[in-house]
């Protein structure tokens, strides 16, 4: 099935669709915020953002053969991808991009480190400040492409598997790329923020706090106690 974006005064919407064999129906799926439950759920429904619905079929079905696409319509963009196509690359939030370069090119303690660095850091603290309650009710709408795989060293997949197999609970996820990605890109989408307050508090003094952050967190985490009792 393929996922698209849909965005509109400032406003976005992600949705996923399928198209049967002849084409001659296309079925759209919208993920809706519910908050009585505070999740995520996929609701069969009108457009949320009040966009005609045949206008949105007619550009999914016309462009159904591109794996990547941005179209403008009438009003509204769509960014059409397909999650069968496995990632090959770390995204983050576009509007996040200028905290990344902002750290890096501070003359902090952090100076000098690759996007890399402060992804997995920012990620670091998403898990801190979720805690227990892990990602549910999280929603990803990371699509600017930050680094690719091919330049992860050891310790980068580590600290993504690692990420990825405690959210989800199962090995199986460390065979797809877009599972371990999308747990990532989650915890790091809530950490940057995190990071931004947190770096520029005191720059000269960041990594001592974060040892003691990270120190704290593993303690009230009961890390070391699930590992020996596991």
């Amino acid at each position: 099935m393929k996922l698209f974006q849909i965005f509109k005064d400032n406003n976005d919407v992600n949705a996923k669709f399928s198209i049967n064999d002849s084409r001659d129906e296309l079925k759209i799926v919208y993920s809706i915020f519910d908050e009585k439950n505070n999740v995520w759920d996929w609701v069969e429904c009108e457009n949320p953002l009040g966009i005609d619905e045949q206008s949105i079929k007619d550009i999914l079905i016309e462009n159904n053969d591109y794996v990547y696409r941005t179209i403008k319509g009438n009003g509204f963009v769509i960014r059409l991808y397909d999650e069968e196509i496995e990632k090959d690359r770390i995204y983050i939030r576009k509007d996040d991009r200028e905290i990344y370069e902002a750290i890096r090119k501070n003359d902090g303690d952090l100076k000098g480190v690759t996007n890399m660095d402060v992804f997995l850091i920012a990620m670091m603290l998403g898990f801190e400040k979720k805690g227990r309650q892990g990602l549910k009710g999280t929603h990803s709408d990371a699509r600017d492409g930050l680094v690719r795989d091919s330049s992860f060293n050891t310790d980068h997949w580590r600290v993504i598997k690692s990420f990825a197999v405690y959210e989800e609970g199962y090995m199986e996820v460390l065979l797809s790329n877009n599972k371990m990605f999308d747990v990532a890109e989650k915890y790091a989408n809530v950490g940057i923020q995190e990071l931004n307050k947190l770096y520029f508090e005191n720059e000269f003094n960041f990594l001592k706090r974060m040892e003691k952050l990270l120190i704290k967190s593993f303690k009230d985490q009961n890390i070391a106690k699930d590992y020996e009792s596991s």
